[in-house]
């Protein structure tokens, strides 16, 4: 990856993201049925790609004995993105099992220099030019060039944040408004305690945006801790992607 995190922040995960989304986007989809269409075990992370930002110190991705992903980041960013799509109209829900041992003390949702969780389930959504102005599909055009491929057009952000006092469920993000901040767990009644999750894709994208989704997306995983400077160690069990 050959792209600073974010100029500004937000901007960066989104093309950086786009580098890998080219790959995953060549197949043609599988059509789901009622099994889970993605089933991530965490065995092993040959199915991820790293994304790595210059001129920043990675957080670290590992596979623990008991066979959890375990993100740790300090004073540091990184991702790294399943290289598999799926299309949330025929497989919307999004279910995970997480364990966060804490958060940062100067996390702050709403802000740039508050901007870190200790871990994001993401969302991203290919680019899809029916759906942007005539000016955006000349900024899209642009990104490729200098890139090599489009961004995504929208990124969910499902974040374990410190603070419980936030104003709403979906948050804008302090650096693009093409992200969304959901608050899926905020606070320290939770912290070292594994939580499961299930959300629909589709209608927090819908909740989110106030549009209908493009066809295709993949998932990423980030633990980031670079703007507060701070540390911070979180546990993905699995992670699955279903119709129902």
């Amino acid at each position: 990856m050959i792209t600073n995190y974010w100029l500004p922040r937000m901007a960066t995960l989104v093309l950086g993201a786009g580098f890998l989304l080219s790959s995953v986007y060549g197949d043609p989809p599988v059509i789901p049925t009622s099994a889970p269409f993605i089933v991530e075990q965490f065995n092993e992370l040959e199915n991820w790609e790293p994304l790595d930002f210059p001129l920043q110190s990675n957080s670290e991705y590992s596979i623990t004995p008991e066979g959890y992903l375990r993100a740790e980041a300090n004073d540091s960013v990184s991702a790294i993105i399943l290289a598999k799509r799926f299309q949330p109209a025929a497989t919307p829900w999004l279910t995970w099992r997480w364990n966060v041992e804490n958060t940062f003390v100067k996390g702050d949702a709403q802000s740039k220099s508050g901007d870190d969780f200790p871990m994001r389930v993401s969302v991203c959504f290919k680019f899809d030019p029916k759906k942007v102005s005539d000016n955006e599909r000349r900024w899209f055009k642009m990104q490729k060039l200098v890139w090599g491929d489009y961004p995504p057009y929208r990124v969910l952000h499902y974040v374990y944040a410190n603070r419980v006092d936030l104003p709403e469920r979906y948050l804008p993000c302090p650096y693009s408004e093409r992200a969304r901040i959901i608050v899926q767990r905020s606070g320290v009644d939770g912290l070292k305690q594994w939580h499961e999750e299930k959300v629909n894709i589709m209608n927090d994208f819908r909740a989110a945006f106030g549009e209908e989704p493009p066809k295709d997306a993949v998932i990423s995983i980030m633990a980031d801790g670079d703007n507060t400077h701070e540390s911070s160690t979180a546990f993905l069990d699995w992670i699955e992607i279903s119709s129902q």
